[in-house]
C-alpha cells in the first residue's frame, strides 16, 4: 500500500514533466502498464510455484499455513518486494492514464459522473480481487497451491482484459476539443 502513494506523485511530478514530450499516447502508456500488470503476475506464479516446488509447507499465497502461522514467509523477501514493485508500476500507470483518458475524453459536464464510475468499479474489482482471495485460501492443500490458482486467474483475467482494450483502443477515435484543455492540472 505504500508503492502507489510514492509512486504516483513520482509519475506526476518528475516523470511526466522531464519525459512530457517523450511520452507516447494515453492508450499506449493503458497497454504497457497492463503489460506489466500482466509481467508481474507471472512473475508472481513462477516465484509461488517455484517456492511450492521446494518447500514441504502448505502455502497459500506466500505465507506458511503448516505451523499455524500465516505471517511467515518460506521464500526471501526480496522475491515478494520485486513481483509487488512490478505490479505496483503497472497499476499505477494504468489508473494514471485511465483519469487522465477520463478527463480529456469525457464532456465537461460529465466529467464528476465518470470518475465517480471509475472509482466504482476500482473499488469493485479490489473487491472481487478479495473474494476471490479469500475463497480461495481455502484450499490452502491444493495441488500445487492455491496461489498457484489465483495468480493463474488473475493472468487470465489480465490477458482477456489486455485483449478487450487492445480492441477497443484500435477502433477508438480520440475526441478533438476545441480548445485545449491542461488534463495534468
Amino acid at each position: 500500500f505504500v508503492l502507489p502513494i510514492l509512486l504516483i506523485p513520482a509519475y506526476r511530478f518528475i516523470v511526466f514533466p522531464l519525459l512530457h514530450n517523450r511520452i507516447p499516447s494515453l492508450l499506449k502508456r493503458a497497454g504497457a502498464g497492463l503489460v506489466i500488470m500482466l509481467i508481474g503476475n507471472l512473475l508472481n506464479l513462477t516465484v509461488d510455484t517455484i517456492e511450492h516446488l521446494h518447500s514441504n509447507n502448505t502455502q497459500c499465497m506466500f505465507s506458511d499455513t503448516s505451523h499455524g502461522s500465516a505471517n511467515s514467509l518460506p521464500i526471501p523477501l526480496y522475491w515478494i518486494l520485486i513481483t509487488a514493485t512490478v505490479i505496483e508500476v503497472g497499476r499505477t500507470l494504468v489508473m494514471c492514464t485511465s483519469m487522465e483518458f477520463i478527463m480529456a475524453q469525457s464532456p465537461n459536464r460529465m466529467r464528476g459522473v465518470m470518475m465517480g464510475l471509475g472509482t466504482v468499479f476500482l473499488v469493485f474489482g479490489c473487491l472481487a480481487l478479495y473474494g476471490l482471495e479469500r475463497v480461495l485460501a481455502h484450499f490452502s492443500n491444493a495441488t500445487p497451491s492455491c496461489g498457484f490458482y489465483y495468480y493463474l486467474v488473475l493472468s487470465i483475467l489480465l490477458i482477456l482484459s489486455l485483449v478487450l482494450f487492445t480492441i477497443a483502443a484500435k477502433r477508438y477515435k480520440l475526441r478533438e476539443r476545441e480548445r485545449h484543455v491542461n488534463i495534468q492540472a
